[in-house]
């Protein structure tokens, strides 16, 4: 599953798209990386350059995984559901959430893992 806020960058390409992937680094590699597309958005820079990392194809989907990670899971979308903030702990809404920012949760089928 992935989470993902409503106002991504991110959830744009997730809600349009049959896949995502998920490239997960070698432990404390990739520090300022992560840093960096954890805190800017897509939109706003070219997480290639500003991140000194570089999308490839992946195995099996269309969605691309990033080189140099330890492992890799390529997944197609089988479902997707926005979070009800209605059934939700309400300290935690008023906590974490404001008016325009909800996530939605997408669930993937792992059609890849290396």
């Amino acid at each position: 599953m992935a989470l993902i806020r409503t106002n991504r960058y991110t959830n744009e390409f997730l809600d349009l798209g049959e896949t995502y992937t998920i490239s997960v680094p070698e432990r404390g590699s990739k520090k300022e990386a992560i840093t960096i597309c954890g805190t800017k958005s897509g939109r706003d820079i070219d997480k290639e350059k500003e991140a000194n990392i570089k999308f490839i194809d992946s195995k099996s989907v269309k969605t691309p995984i990033v080189e140099g990670c330890d492992r890799y899971f390529e997944c197609k979308i089988v479902y997707k559901q926005e979070i009800d903030l209605e059934n939700m702990d309400k300290d935690i809404v008023k906590a974490v959430y404001s008016k325009d920012a909800k996530h939605v949760l997408y669930f993937g089928e792992i059609v890849e893992e290396y």
